[in-house]
């Protein structure tokens, strides 16, 4: 894979972990979560047109946003459903009574970028 490759696919994997870490009043707004689902998918459709013009499994980078966001909508319906109220941005957050918040945000940051990096690697091969 060529460099240019590589930067691309880390740019698609980085961008909804950036939104969640620093924007994440965006992703609460139900408009602001429909929008990324959006264009997660359309970033999905030009991975799949890379595939069909110029034969580069490029789409499987692509389905990194979907999942992280998928993956974000699912952990918060399960913390609301059990908490009942919205989890809190443990980034700078030093207050006690918070450790449901702060494994909530460690599930959902790990799982959102090493998930996608492992399916891809394990699925490259099949569509190379």
């Amino acid at each position: 894979m060529n460099q240019a490759l590589i930067f691309m696919m880390m740019t698609i994997w980085l961008f909804p972990f950036t939104i969640f870490m620093f924007y994440r009043i965006f992703l609460e707004n139900k408009k602001g979560l429909t929008a990324m689902y959006i264009l997660s998918i359309i970033l999905i459709i030009l991975g799949l047109i890379m595939v069909i013009r110029y034969k580069i499994p490029m789409f499987l980078c692509m389905l990194g946003p979907l999942f992280f966001f998928s993956l974000y909508d699912i952990a918060t319906r399960i913390f609301v459903a059990r908490y009942n109220r919205k989890p809190i941005d443990t980034g700078n957050s030093w207050q006690s009574g918070i450790f449901a918040d702060r494994v909530y945000n460690i599930t959902v940051t790990s799982l959102g970028l090493i998930l996608p990096i492992l399916i891809f690697a394990l699925l490259y091969d099949l569509f190379k």
